[in-house]
């Protein structure tokens, strides 16, 4: 019987022990993500400083800017079926996307025939516009009639502090 007791009291000692170093530990995570959070890289103000490119969907140009054959490009094919495009151009002077919900009429500054055969088209374009230099780089997937033809590739967005690059997916066409 004294067996038994001495055995308790020594299982409850070590249980006791077990649970004080368990809660040791949580007070060392709890304060090392406290440290984390107090960061000032992490902070609101920080946050609010640092500006996020987004770039916004939209389905008609305002007018006069788009007439005529042109290129339009969404993020996948289906957006680009729902009309929700991010890019769009006449094929010419006017090329536009929409930033943090507000459009920007872009130039073109350098445009690259990387590969131009029957089997294969590879394009690049550089656009500038508003302190933004956008690239699309596409190539040709199919032809979808007689006078659209159908592209994917990527757009991406620079601001000199941010860069962001999305999968696009369009046609070009009258």
């Amino acid at each position: 019987m004294k067996q038994l007791s001495t055995s308790i009291i020594f299982c409850s000692l070590f249980l006791w022990a077990c649970s004080n170093n368990s809660a040791v530990a949580k007070n060392t995570v709890y304060q090392e993500d406290t440290t984390v959070n107090n960061n000032p890289k992490n902070s609101k103000a920080a946050k609010e400083t640092e500006k996020v490119l987004k770039l916004d969907t939209f389905s008609l140009a305002p007018a006069g800017i788009i007439d005529g054959c042109g290129a339009e490009f969404a993020t996948d094919s289906l957006n680009y079926a729902g009309g929700h495009m991010v890019y769009m151009s006449n094929l010419g002077e006017n090329h536009l996307i929409k930033i943090d919900n507000h459009f920007i009429l872009l130039k073109e500054a350098e445009n690259k025939k990387i590969k131009d055969s029957d089997a294969e088209k590879i394009y690049a374009e550089t656009l500038t516009g508003e302190g933004y230099t956008i690239t699309i780089k596409t190539i040709w997937l199919k032809n979808d009639g007689d006078e659209l033809s159908i592209y994917g590739g990527t757009l991406e967005i620079t601001d000199g502090k941010s860069k962001i690059s999305y999968n696009i997916y369009g046609g070009i066409g009258c």
